[in-house]
């Protein structure tokens, strides 16, 4: 990765502000949008920003159902912007299918849970420069016999299962002719549906 956090903290604050929402594929949001500098004015005066989270997204933005103790890169970089900022980090739960509104509603200064670029998404929200990109990958397990790549799921009898407002909804919906589609509200409630 070209941008480490030590490479990272080597740059201006505000050049680091967007690195940092760029590192994790990350939208600024309305933050991005206000012309005025009304969020940075908040921001500023209230020494706190509030980072819209998704905390079911393991290894990126993710809550311990134990402790509760939130981690991942985005807790990471979300930290911070903050020190950047002279301000504490508010954590607000949030969601894919929930972002456009948390952000455009004002619960949030800006998001961070490697937010995918979509055309819907940018119609509204200002993205910075994507920084991570990964592919759409299908898993089975290692036992599995009958699918063995992406033309062995789209059948009849496969049911394909993504969490709603993902990036992943709307790709599955233009690419699936046959498989069944099944849209669930949390990453959980797929890979339990997966199982069962």
């Amino acid at each position: 990765m070209k941008n480490t956090l030590a490479h990272i903290r080597a740059r201006l604050p505000w050049e680091r502000l967007f690195i940092l929402c760029a590192v994790a594929g990350l939208s600024l949001g309305a933050a991005a949008q206000d012309k005025s500098g009304r969020h940075l004015a908040h921001i500023q005066a209230s020494k706190s920003v509030r980072v819209c989270i998704w905390p079911d997204y393991y290894s990126i933005t993710y809550r311990n159902p134990k402790t509760q103790t939130l981690s991942g890169i985005d807790i990471d970089l979300a930290q911070e912007l903050g020190k950047d900022l002279g301000a504490s980090v508010e954590f607000v739960d949030s969601s894919f299918a929930k972002l456009v509104d948390d952000l455009t509603q004002d619960r949030c200064d800006v998001a961070m849970f490697a937010v995918g670029i979509t055309p819907a998404r940018q119609e509204k929200l200002r993205f910075t420069q994507a920084h991570l990109a990964s592919d759409i990958y299908a898993v089975v397990s290692k036992t599995n016999r009958r699918i063995k790549d992406w033309a062995d799921i789209d059948k009849p009898e496969t049911v394909v299962a993504v969490a709603k407002g993902t990036l992943h909804e709307p790709v599955m919906k233009d690419k699936l002719k046959a498989a069944k589609l099944l849209v669930l509200d949390t990453p959980f409630a797929r890979e339990q549906e997966v199982q069962s």
